[in-house]
Parts: C-alpha cells; structure tokens; sequence
C-alpha cells in the first residue's frame, strides 16, 4: 500500500507526476481507489479504508475544453470524405480504394454522430443497427462511461442524421455495426481514432488550439478541440439556440448541473439577448 499516503506520496500526486494526467484525471483515478477499500471494508476484508484521509487536488490545471463553429463542423465532415487525410496518416498503397473510401463515408458519420447525438468517439464506433429505430427516429445506446450505472441514452435522430443512414444500404441484422470499416479500431494509439481525427482536423485546416505542447518523456500536450469538443458543441449549439438546461442535459445524458455548465459554452450574442431581455431603470 505503498502509493496510498497522504499529500506528496498519494495517488493523486503520483497519477499525476508520474502518468502526467491533470489533477481531475487523478481525483477520479482515486475516486476508483477508495471505492475498491469501500467494497473490502464492506465484504470484511478491511478495518478501515486506507484512502479515507486523502484530500482531492485542486482542478486549476484542467483543460478548459472549447467548441467548434457549425461552419467548422461542416468543414470537418468534407474532409473526413477526402482521401487526403487518409494518405497524409496512413502508409501509401496500404490500403485498397474500396476500403479507403469505406472508411472515408464512416468518418463522416462518426463527425455527425459526435455532433448532432453528443456521442463519445468510443460510443459512436461502436454502434450498430440495433441502437437505431428507424420509426420512431431515435438512437439508443448505453455510453460507456456510465455503463455502471445501467444509464441508456434515448436520442432524436436529427434530420442530417436520417439521412447519413438512409444514404447507407438498408440492413436487417441489428448485429452489423453502422460503421464496418472503423468498427474494433481503438480509440487510442499511434493510428487510433483519435489520432485519425487529429488527421481530419488538419486536413480541414481547423485548429486544435494547443493550450500547451508535449515533451517527449514528461508532459503530455494539450488541446482544447478534439473529437470530444463536438459534444460540447452540441450542448452549447442548443444552449445558444435557448433550448433549456432540462432538455439539453437528457439529450447528452448528464446527471450533474455542474458537469453540465462546463459543457455549455454561450456566444456573445446570446448573453446580450439576454441581458437585453431586463427592463430599463
């Protein structure tokens, strides 16, 4: 029990020193941690729970996520249907057209999944047929992040979203994924999805916007735009559209008001409409 100690020597020091992850990854990380002792006290294997004086770290160095422009997004979804950004990623001549082309039309989809669903990128490439009800429009599945929780998601298929899949060939196995061509690719790696997406972003010339660069065996880089910013984007689209908090947090499944308002991020214009909205003295 060495890296339960208190301050300098916690988990929360050594994930984030030693595994250079921001002070909300450890919490979490240790958060994980003390339910374990909580399960052992309770199965009485354990006392007392070794993590119970630990203090969470302060959260000032956590990315501050920003979000993409409708215009942006479009941006995206044209490039991720160019061949450029497959040849820029992957090795020329590794793959035949059929296949690049397949995997072209998947990223288009997963863009729009990611945008107009508020899908994790984990959660969109795994869909398959049977998370669509091609009557009622909806999709429904169950993020993996709260999979624990035994949490399904129900959202309205938005009209682009309708039409991405009517484009696709119609398919009676509830079992096939709705993207083949990226389906069992890993999130992470060298040529994960996230690596690939990083690819589009450049290829659609729009900035990750590096809030601080990486050192080879230290630091990781940061980004405030990735895959993840097109969720953010949703939720702050809808916000800036004065759709409410309500329906914006069952739409993107968050169960937390405060997780939610670092989701949301208002556009000038719609502060001063509201602003707008007081009478005058």
């Amino acid at each position: 029990m060495a890296s339960i100690i208190k301050r300098n020597g916690s988990p929360y020091w050594i994930a984030k020193t030693v595994n250079h992850r921001t002070a909300k990854t450890a919490n979490h990380y240790a958060i994980d941690v003390a339910g374990m002792f909580r399960s052992a006290m309770r199965n009485g294997l354990l006392i007392a729970s070794p993590a119970a004086a630990l203090e969470r770290l302060p959260e000032d160095d956590s990315i501050e996520r920003e979000v993409f422009t409708v215009a942006e997004i479009g941006q995206l979804v044209n490039a991720a249907g160019n061949v450029d950004w497959h040849n820029s990623f992957f090795p020329a001549g590794k793959v035949d057209e059929e296949t690049l082309a397949a995997r072209c039309a998947d990223w288009q989809g997963l863009i729009l999944f990611g945008f107009y669903a508020g899908a994790r990128l984990g959660d969109c490439v795994r869909l398959k047929w049977g998370n669509v009800d091609r009557i009622r429009k909806t999709l429904s599945f169950m993020p993996a992040k709260t999979d624990r929780k035994t949490k399904r998601l129900e959202v309205p298929l938005h009209p682009r979203l309708v039409e991405f899949l009517e484009s696709r060939a119609a398919i009676t196995d509830t079992n096939s994924p709705i993207f083949p061509a990226l389906f069992g690719t890993r999130v992470g790696s060298g040529q994960g999805l996230s690596s690939q997406f990083v690819a589009i972003m450049a290829a659609a010339k729009v900035d990750r916007h590096t809030l601080r660069e990486g050192i080879k065996g230290g630091q990781r880089a940061q980004h405030a735009r990735g895959f993840h910013a097109l969720r953010h984007s949703l939720t702050s689209t809808l916000a800036n559209a004065d759709v409410s908090e309500e329906i914006r947090r069952r739409i993107v499944g968050h169960e937390s008001a405060e997780v939610h308002a670092g989701y949301t991020h208002h556009e000038r214009a719609t502060l001063a409409r509201a602003i707008e909205k007081l009478p005058s003295v």
